[in-house]
């Protein structure tokens, strides 16, 4: 976690969920609250304007909204949270071993916050997109990481000041499970020999 005169940066990575630092809230939106615009782009597939897509996973977006309420449900929550913006692309320089994705977010003194998305591959990048706007939506919640970790089992460290939530397991593993009960004729074929798969 570095503190910057400007922003409060906060790095997320798969497996790995910096400490959240309180720095002016969210505006976020219940289910009730979403505008009927923003629903419904969510249902047809698409996402608001206030997220940027890499058009080399743009295919299995567009199959993930389609086939898994899961993330057509993050995809309402995103698109009603005020002054979040998102983007998600593909970042050929994240070799290690250790993480498929990492998000880096980004917190202004104006409220603004922006979140950066990056996978390694893009291929089948559905349970580590989940996975990390999960992450973002628990930024969203200020769900109290140090607390939980330090009381239940949901969140746990993965070094000093680092974490990772069961949450965010979860939301990967369902999203995958939802659009694996169908065939996905619109998504690209994936290259023999890779999987889904949690990495910590």
């Amino acid at each position: 976690m570095q503190i910057h005169r400007r922003y409060v940066l906060v790095v997320v990575i798969t497996g790995l969920l910096a400490c959240l630092v309180e720095t002016g809230p969210l505006r976020a939106s219940s289910a009730d609250e979403v505008p009927l615009a923003v629903s419904h782009a969510c249902e047809a597939g698409q996402f608001p304007q206030t997220v940027q897509i890499d058009r080399a996973v743009q295919p299995y977006i567009s199959v993930m909204l389609e086939r898994s309420p899961t993330f057509r449900a993050q995809c309402r929550r995103v698109a009603g949270t005020r002054q979040l913006y998102i983007r998600v692309h593909v970042n050929g320089f994240l070799v290690s071993n250790r993480f498929r994705a990492r998000t880096r977010i980004s917190r202004f003194e104006s409220g603004v916050v922006i979140a950066e998305v990056e996978l390694r591959t893009p291929w089948a990048p559905e349970e580590w997109i989940a996975h990390e706007f999960e992450h973002v939506l628990e930024q969203v919640d200020r769900v109290p990481l140090v607390e939980l970790a330090d009381k239940t089992g949901s969140v746990w460290r993965t070094a000093d000041d680092m974490f990772e939530s069961e949450r965010a397991i979860r939301a990967g593993r369902t999203v995958v499970a939802e659009i694996r009960r169908r065939p996905r004729p619109s998504a690209p074929r994936l290259r023999s020999g890779q999987a889904d798969g949690f990495v910590e």
